[in-house]
């Protein structure tokens, strides 16, 4: 999903609608607003950035965010965010087909572990989605 929030675009995957428990047999359902998530990345980046941006952010499972830890930083196990710059070949600066006069900087990519954010929103004693917007920003 794209979305235009201020003068950013940021683009979210797919959110799971549930994860496993505590218990093998308990699973955690996740009420997603993802408009609220777009909307709280762009204050973050209004904050930051001097002008226009783009970023992709990828929520991952455990097992995704694992292979993508060994493969860029060789720890085998998972973490809760990874960043990554724009894709090699790709302009760093992308014009914004809404004002053509504009350009905007293409952060990059973020990969989002829902599993580890929700142990984390756990033991920080936070709502999942407050954790999730911790590791946006910190992304």
């Amino acid at each position: 999903m794209g979305s235009k929030t201020s003068r950013h675009t940021i683009s979210l995957s797919a959110l799971p609608r549930s994860i496993a428990g505590g218990s093998p047999a308990e699973k955690l359902r996740l009420n997603w607003d993802r408009k609220a998530i777009a909307t709280r990345l762009g204050f973050a980046l209004d904050l930051m950035c001097e002008g226009p941006a783009n970023v992709h952010v990828e929520f991952v499972d455990e097992l995704q965010m694992g292979s993508l830890n060994w493969q860029f930083r060789g720890k085998d196990k998972p973490t809760d965010v990874l960043s990554f710059p724009p894709h090699p070949g790709a302009d760093s600066k992308m014009s914004d087909p809404s004002a053509r006069h504009t350009k905007s900087s293409n952060l990059g990519e973020l990969a989002v572990c829902v599993a580890v954010c929700v142990a984390q929103a756990r033991a920080h004693r936070c709502s999942i989605s407050q954790e999730i917007e911790r590791m946006m920003i910190h992304g």
